[in-house]
């Protein structure tokens, strides 16, 4: 009588029955990985919203540089009909990010000791003149002989150099100036909206 397989070979039909597992298992992993993979394929997508302000701002106007108007009488002792020094003042690169509404206020040169005037009708302590605003599309400007700020509107965030001119010394009156120093002022106020 010849032994069968097993007989001969004791451990044969035991890796035969391994063999057969591994296969069964390997066939398994692969087919769970193929649902896997289409699993994998499959897509979700979410969009998550970002918020964030940006404030309103205006770039300071930091000391702006002063106006020198040199002499205020002419040869004969009269107010001058143009100033001779320079007229202008500018911030270079002004900006405003929102629309903004412009004061501009401006008060007349007056004599700083504020001597007293004996002679009205002759002599003056102080000279009116036109202060002007311009500062890339937006322009205003006020006179110191009304005394009222002038209000000059940005409508839209704006950028440029903010200038004040001063011009048309007042010369109503044909009067002469007393002697001494004089002193004005313009004022810029920039109110964001």
């Amino acid at each position: 009588m010849t032994a069968g397989p097993s007989k001969r070979f004791p451990f044969f039909g035991t890796i035969e029955e391994k063999a057969v597992k591994t296969h069964l298992l390997c066939a398994a992993l692969a087919l769970g990985l193929a649902a896997t993979a289409s699993a994998a394929a499959a897509q979700d997508s979410e969009t998550i919203t970002i918020n964030s302000t940006v404030s309103k701002y205006c770039k300071s106007l930091g000391t702006p540089s002063p106006i020198a108007l040199g002499e205020l009488v002419d040869g004969v002792g009269f107010v001058v009909t143009s100033f001779a020094g320079p007229n202008t003042s500018t911030v270079s690169n002004y900006y405003c990010n929102a629309p903004a509404t412009i004061s501009l206020a401006a008060t007349p040169l007056t004599q700083a000791a504020g001597s007293a005037i004996l002679d009205p009708s002759s002599f003056t302590n102080r000279i009116d003149y036109l202060a002007s605003l311009s500062w890339d599309n937006v322009s205003g400007s006020v006179n110191t002989l009304t005394g009222t700020p002038s209000s000059i509107t940005s409508a839209e965030a704006n950028t440029g150099n903010l200038t004040v001119t001063v011009t048309a010394p007042d010369t109503a009156g044909n009067k002469r100036p007393i002697s001494g120093n004089y002193a004005g002022a313009v004022t810029v106020t920039v109110t964001l909206d």
